[in-house]
């Protein structure tokens, strides 16, 4: 059976990480979420560094769930007052699918450049059609993200 290197935030926040055995990915992280912890980090052991994994294995396909979740993620920290690019970084840690992972870690690279979250949104025409981009940008403009998403 595989062994996975975690990250983990306990609800006090304390951070915890280690080796853990299960098998599949899914089933760790499933195993780590069990107790009310936060995924931080979680990979295979053989592939320690980062870049190796990403390098490793391709990319996921991004899906229509896959933004549905994204869009949900964001909406619930946007209203609780979490800054969006922070939300977003968040949501990349703690995120196992490859695909939307790239996608949400582009996004916060260009919301960190000064650019909107509507512009960042056109650069991925594949995820985010004219309807959820020009939403996004009314609701920059109204200032109520939150409530749209």
């Amino acid at each position: 059976m595989p062994s996975f290197i975690y990250q983990v935030k306990d609800a006090s926040g304390s951070a915890n990480s280690g080796t853990l055995t299960a098998p599949s990915i899914e089933e760790a992280s499933r195993l780590l979420r069990r107790d009310g912890r936060v995924v931080v980090d979680l990979r295979p052991q053989e592939a320690a560094d980062p870049a190796a994994a990403a390098a490793a294995r391709p990319p996921q396909r991004v899906r229509v769930d896959d933004i549905i979740y994204l869009t949900n993620q964001l909406a619930v920290m946007v209203d609780t007052g979490v800054p969006l690019t922070d939300a977003l970084d968040s949501i990349a840690e703690t995120s196992t699918h490859t695909g939307l992972r790239l996608v949400v870690r582009n996004l916060a690279d260009h919301l960190k450049a000064g650019e909107p979250l509507s512009d960042a949104l056109a650069r991925h025409p594949r995820h985010f059609g004219d309807l959820y981009v020009n939403m996004v940008r009314a609701s920059e403009t109204s200032g109520r993200l939150g409530e749209m998403l």
